[in-house]
């Protein structure tokens, strides 16, 4: 009877807890996926808005000065970085640059 009585008092302890939310299968998922993203180059960077909320993140990307894949924009974003960005701009939008046609990406 003794035990019975500390049971339902246990029992009624852990119901006035509040409850932790359960893990969603997305949630590990992303988890995941983000503890494998611990070594980003030095171009990118990760921000969350709130660090509990795994789903809202900001994800920058900056072009790499020091080892240009595209030689040509690199030195347009050396010597002018308002023409870089416009025409980082228009080959987004699937404009041309440079004569060269560029699907649309936004």
């Amino acid at each position: 009877m003794i035990n019975l009585m500390g049971l339902k008092k246990k029992q009624k302890e852990e119901a006035s807890q509040p409850k932790k939310p359960k893990t969603t299968a997305a949630q590990i998922r992303i988890q995941k996926d983000l503890s494998e993203l611990t070594n980003l180059p030095k171009s990118m960077k990760l921000d969350f808005v709130d660090p509990n909320n795994v789903f809202e993140f900001t994800l920058t990307i900056k072009p790499d000065e020091d080892d240009p894949l595209n030689k040509t924009a690199a030195a347009v974003l050396r010597s002018n970085r308002k023409e870089f960005e416009k025409n980082v701009k228009t080959s987004m939008r699937g404009g041309h640059v440079d004569g060269i046609q560029f699907a649309s990406v936004v």
